[in-house]
């Protein structure tokens, strides 16, 4: 094998595109405590506020999802749509018991 290949079995490679998709759903678990907070505990003028946590919510969002897709090859793309898709909607379900406290 050539020096200027990359074995894409190598555990280091593997590392780096589970620490992108591990970064990614600490990410949205952290944003959507904090959207899921705001709306908890929301005033009388929520309204334009709202939306601006909308707006930022979905930018962060997006931004995260470039990056993980920069990052990642095609194979971990393919993978992680799966699998970061179940844990999205691990942690959404999870975080329901744990905004209970924040009342």
């Amino acid at each position: 094998m050539d020096s200027s290949e990359k074995d894409l079995a190598a555990p280091i490679t593997w590392k780096k595109h589970l620490f992108s998709a591990i970064k990614f759903l600490v990410t949205f678990y952290i944003v959507t405590l904090c959207m899921a907070i705001f709306f908890i505990h929301r005033g009388n003028d929520w309204v334009m506020q709202g939306i601006l946590m909308g707006v930022l919510y979905l930018f962060v969002i997006v931004v995260s999802i470039k990056q993980m897709i920069k990052n990642l090859p095609m194979a971990a793309i393919i993978l992680a749509a799966l699998i970061v898709t179940l844990g999205m909607l691990i942690i959404v379900v999870t975080m329901i018991p744990l905004l209970r406290f924040f009342r």
